[in-house]
């Protein structure tokens, strides 16, 4: 076996006998290898990002050139999806690793109070609904869930 040096090489062969010596080189190149370049994480996000407790978020992600990708430590594939149910906050921290080097990206789930229901008007009514000019009418409402009401015009 032969280790190349790091330059192209001629390596010459020489056969004895008792009639004489014949030699044959063979030459040896040798080519650099282009590094290996890190991987790359086109995307890595949730959605939505921001949930109430008990509610589900989407991870999505997309890399190239990784031997290993991973979330927090579990193993997925270069590109795809996972639905998740974080209790609390949570960052999220995407690993691609090849030989070259590894790379981080982070997707941060806030997990937070459920948003109140929208505001309902259950009822709004003048009367009377017909007036002429300089008569008044009395305007009633009862929303729920409203933290305040108003009344243009």
């Amino acid at each position: 076996m032969v280790v190349p040096s790091p330059q192209t090489t001629s390596y010459p062969l020489t056969a004895t006998n008792a009639s004489g010596n014949v030699s044959a080189p063979v030459m040896v190149t040798v080519v650099p290898v282009a590094p290996t370049p890190p991987p790359v994480i086109s995307s890595f996000t949730a959605s939505p990002s921001a949930i109430a407790p008990g509610q589900s978020t989407m991870l999505s992600w997309n890399v190239t050139g990784a031997t290993t990708v991973s979330i927090n430590g579990a193993g997925f594939s270069g590109a795809g999806s996972t639905l998740i149910a974080p209790a609390q906050t949570t960052t999220y921290v995407l690993t691609a690793t090849n030989g070259a080097a590894t790379v981080i990206a982070q997707a941060v789930v806030t997990v937070g109070a459920a948003p109140p229901p929208a505001p309902v008007i259950n009822s709004f009514s003048a009367g009377p609904s017909t007036l002429s000019i300089g008569q008044s009418a009395t305007l009633s409402w009862h929303p729920s869930g409203a933290t305040s009401v108003s009344i243009n015009g």
